[in-house]
């Protein structure tokens, strides 16, 4: 039985999504895989996954494979016109290959698998973009290493995922007390403070109500706990507390809007390897925050309102709806 007191609730509100996403993705004339870029769609077959239901998950991992992925195991940013040539960022490419691995889609899942391993960089441990000539970017992204490191992980790379944990330990040592959280680290292992302006929500954590991308320590927090389930190692266990102490310096009153979800997951994870009430209720503060504004057609949308975006935010939803409560058991 799930342990979150509101798990019902979650559970409701994460079918009422999964309904809404699959209309959308069923659609003959109008499809998020036809129309749209892949970050608008790149969670929705672990989402489908995680839902049991195979069939959905495996037809948009087929659209996948026949529109999107390039040779030498790379993919494309989406199928129209607007998307080009252009890579796709590197979140899309480990969620979808963390989807296909567990649906068994090994023509798509593996050659992204040794794409991702070509990315994490040798001295840090974490995972890097390739720019438009094909090199790797100087730094790298915490939560897309900690989405790295979890397909390493689920793929039985154990010693890759041992460093993107690396780079996530030092990450938060590095920043404890610090009046904030850098989102970027060099190829030395630094912190990166000097960013322009408009780069900022990539850069360093926003303390603006709604705009706190909590997934840049939920995703850490899953990573880290599970590493510690995986080796017995304290460590582990330790940094991702350390996340969770970053998270409680924005305030609760900031826990609002899809991205608080992840927050959600990574609280849940960590009261199962420590049954501490304090990562108990803080998974379901989040997940409850994340219910209220749960729209009646069953979609999540930021301010912007576009669909791209509504489909996004609302598989991301859902997932740390569905994990939180299973994490929290």
């Amino acid at each position: 039985m799930p342990r979150l007191r509101n798990a019902s609730a979650c559970l409701r509100a994460a079918a009422q999504s999964v309904a809404w996403l699959k209309a959308h993705c069923a659609a003959e004339e109008k499809s998020p895989c036809r129309d749209y870029p892949l970050w608008a769609y790149h969670k929705v077959p672990y989402l489908f996954l995680l839902t049991g239901d195979l069939e959905t998950c495996r037809t948009v991992l087929a659209w996948i494979v026949e529109t999107l992925l390039l040779p030498g195991g790379d993919l494309r940013a989406g199928a129209d016109e607007n998307a080009g040539k252009a890579r796709a960022g590197l979140r899309e490419m480990a969620w979808v290959t963390l989807g296909a691995h567990l649906a068994c889609r090994y023509e798509l899942s593996l050659p992204l698998l040794e794409e991702l391993l070509e990315r994490q960089g040798p001295n840090t441990g974490g995972l890097y973009e390739r720019g438009a000539d094909g090199r790797l970017e100087s730094t790298a992204d915490i939560r897309a290493t900690a989405c790295g490191g979890l397909v390493f992980l689920a793929c039985g790379q154990l010693a890759q995922a041992r460093r993107a944990g690396q780079f996530l330990v030092r990450a938060v040592q590095q920043q404890i007390g610090s009046k904030r959280f850098l989102l970027r680290m060099d190829n030395l292992g630094q912190p990166v403070r000097k960013y322009p302006q408009e780069a900022s929500a990539s850069h360093v954590l926003s303390t603006a109500r709604g705009k706190t991308a909590f997934g840049y320590l939920g995703l850490p927090m899953v990573l880290l706990t599970r590493l510690n389930l995986a080796t017995g190692e304290g460590e582990w266990l330790d940094a991702a507390m350390d996340y969770y102490s970053v998270a409680e310096r924005y305030g609760k009153q900031s826990w609002v809007g899809p991205e608080v979800g992840m927050l959600a997951w990574g609280a849940a994870a960590l009261y199962d390897r420590t049954r501490r009430r304090i990562y108990y209720d803080a998974a379901e503060a989040a997940a409850q925050a994340l219910i209220q504004s749960l729209g009646p057609d069953g979609a999540w949308s930021m301010r912007s309102g576009n669909e791209p975006t509504t489909v996004a935010c609302t598989a991301e939803a859902a997932v740390s709806l569905l994990e939180a409560v299973r994490e929290a058991r």
